[in-house]
């Protein structure tokens, strides 16, 4: 116990470094992995965080109000303090797990008062008589700088803020603005791809809080769509523009991402290079007789490189970015486009797979362990073990593209006749979800119902179906996949079919 009141706060703060680090080199690779180890150990390191910089402030805190503590060590271990509040922020990659998660958004603002006032008054007590003022100031502005720019980033994700955004512009005059891409032609460039991504991605966003599109846009899109010469591109425009939404939902791109947060962070990084060689200066020149022990001092500028190091990461990171290179505030883009690497280009963006859930195989191995009634939260924690046992994946192969790929293209072109027919079976459209929507609840269980009705009916005929050819089997496999697909999404993300079920 002796030794843990000597060693925690030490143990604690480099807990802290070590879990921002890690964060920072592998919580971008959620996004494209499919690895459910390494999905665990980012969740648990994104989770692990907060917790253990809030401990770690609370460590200190307890330090500094003891009567018997010593004198020598205040001034290193309030400097300390400036580098919690920079954890908190978090890295630029990751400020949300689950969509969720952007609803606590208050909750993250609240505790950014708090621990900024709590730090500040840390600081009135012993800035005073402290050599160390001026490199505690830089960390300290910095790492309120970060924390408020993760809270923005929660708030703009959030259901209200998304959803507000997501409504599509409008002139003075009332009428909606159509910005639409210039899609006259089909590219055959990525960056030219990466372009039509993101301003399809501005455009259909409004999907994704339940909003319909205007009839323009939806004639744009089909007519691009029908003249995509190969499938590949396609899919890599769906890759490109699930990005950007992933970018926006758990990332800090639409903070840092614009010319304002752009300034922001490079004046934080001078600011951390700054306490750095303040620090470095006030230690050689009036320290040489400091209490600061060895370890100490090294846990310091372990902080010091740490944060430097890990600006530079993210930097590079953001300024070669698809958010960077696609936004249109930046008139030097098209020069700036032929700079990039050839590896920040062609860098995939999902894992390649297809998650399934067969709903046959749930019923018929559940045991009664799993069955047994349970307390509430922990029957959510046997749901969730559950769903992940009953669930798989598999490799999006070139036939199941090229089966997706001609399907929605041939239901394309059953609106792709005259204008006045487009229109007709689009104002027909509308007008059954407006009817549906009067209803939505009753509808939605009937949406649900057919997607269940559909899956059991695949996985029967597909079961009781011989086959005489691998091509048939390779038809009827396409059509368990995607039924699979269907089931997955309906049992373990439903919210990503709630606009689905009550527009369809």
């Amino acid at each position: 116990m002796k030794l843990w009141g000597v060693w925690n706060i030490p143990a604690c703060i480099l807990l802290s470094l070590f879990l921002q680090v890690f964060l920072v080199l592998f919580a971008s690779l959620r996004q494209r992995s499919r690895n459910s180890f390494l999905r665990f150990l980012i969740c648990l390191a994104y989770l692990s965080a907060d917790w253990v910089a809030a401990v770690t402030i609370g460590l200190i805190t307890k330090f500094l109000t003891d009567p018997c503590h010593s004198r020598g060590k205040e001034d290193l271990y309030t400097f300390w303090v400036s580098f919690l509040l920079l954890h908190l922020g978090g890295p630029d990659s990751i400020t949300s797990f689950a969509i969720e998660d952007n609803e606590l958004w208050r909750r993250h603002f609240f505790g950014l008062i708090l621990r900024v006032v709590g730090a500040a008054y840390y600081f009135f007590l012993t800035l005073a008589n402290s050599k160390l003022w001026l490199p505690t100031i830089l960390v300290f502005v910095v790492g309120t700088v970060k924390y408020a720019e993760r809270t923005l980033a929660l708030y703009l994700a959030s259901t209200d803020h998304f959803g507000a955004t997501a409504l599509p512009k409008k002139s003075r005059a009332g009428e909606v603005v159509n910005n639409n891409p210039n899609t006259e032609s089909v590219v055959d460039d990525d960056m030219e791809l990466l372009m039509i991504s993101y301003d399809l991605f501005g455009k259909f966003k409004g999907l994704i809080a339940g909003y319909s599109l205007a009839f323009e846009q939806i004639v744009k899109s089909i007519e691009y769509f029908q003249r995509m010469p190969y499938l590949e591109m396609g899919f890599k425009l769906i890759e490109n523009e699930l990005s950007f939404l992933y970018e926006v939902f758990h990332t800090k791109v639409c903070v840092v991402g614009s010319r304002i947060g752009l300034i922001i962070r490079l004046s934080s990084f001078c600011f951390i290079v700054g306490a750095f060689i303040g620090f470095h200066f006030v230690i050689v020149d009036n320290y040489k007789n400091h209490e600061f022990g060895a370890f100490e001092m090294s846990v310091t500028y372990a902080l010091l490189i740490g944060a430097v190091g890990l600006d530079i990461i993210s930097g590079i990171r953001l300024i070669f970015s698809d958010w960077i290179v696609a936004s249109n505030y930046y008139g030097f883009k098209r020069y700036w486009r032929e700079y990039i690497p050839r590896c920040f280009r062609k860098r995939s963006k999902w894992c390649g797979s297809v998650p399934r859930y067969n709903i046959i195989d749930y019923f018929l191995d559940e045991s009664w362990i799993l069955n047994t009634k349970l307390p509430g939260w922990l029957r959510r924690v046997v749901d969730n073990i559950k769903g992940m046992l009953f669930s798989s994946s598999e490799d999006a192969n070139e036939h199941l593209k090229r089966f997706i790929f001609d399907e929605l293209k041939a239901a394309s072109f059953q609106t792709h006749g005259t204008d006045e027919d487009r229109r007709n079976y689009l104002s027909s459209e509308q007008e059954s979800a407006v009817v549906k929507a009067r209803d939505h609840v009753n509808y939605t269980l009937q949406f649900t119902f057919d997607v269940v009705s559909l899956h059991l009916a695949t996985e029967i005929c597909y079961q009781l179906t011989e086959f005489e050819y691998a091509d048939e089997r390779k038809e009827s496999n396409n059509c368990k996949v995607i039924s699979d697909y269907m089931c997955y999404l309906l049992i373990m993300k439903p919210a990503m079919l709630a606009p689905v079920a009550m527009k369809d």
